[in-house]
């Protein structure tokens, strides 16, 4: 049985191919770094180009979504606090279901014993 023995030509074209590659991926990095470069550079010209009319705008959405998340939590609160409630009276319906449940029971086995 014979047994295969690359030749030294395939190893060093393999070694080319791998390093073609290793180039291939700097420069893709490279070329990412670039994009990526050009989009933060674009992003920080265009908010430098801001005017105060455009801030005091932003400032007025800002304190207006303010306003709306804490109208928001109130609700929310309120919310909680009838839910609680709710809670609470079916609870009580549930005690007094329970409790009249049990006093037809001793009737009814009152009844038997007659």
């Amino acid at each position: 049985m014979a047994v295969f023995q690359p030749s030294p030509l395939n190893w060093a074209d393999r070694a080319a191919g791998a390093a073609t590659i290793c180039k291939e991926k700097t420069m893709n990095q490279s070329f990412k770094r670039a994009a990526m470069l050009t989009v933060v550079l674009s992003a920080a010209g265009l908010a430098g180009c801001a005017s105060t009319g455009d801030i005091d705008e932003l400032r007025a959405d800002l304190a207006a979504a303010n306003s709306a998340a804490e109208q928001a939590a109130a609700d929310a609160a309120s919310a909680k606090a009838d839910a609680a409630a709710a809670r609470a009276a079916a609870e009580a319906a549930q005690t007094s279901a329970a409790e009249t449940n049990e006093k037809l029971d001793r009737m009814f086995k009152k009844s038997m014993y007659k």
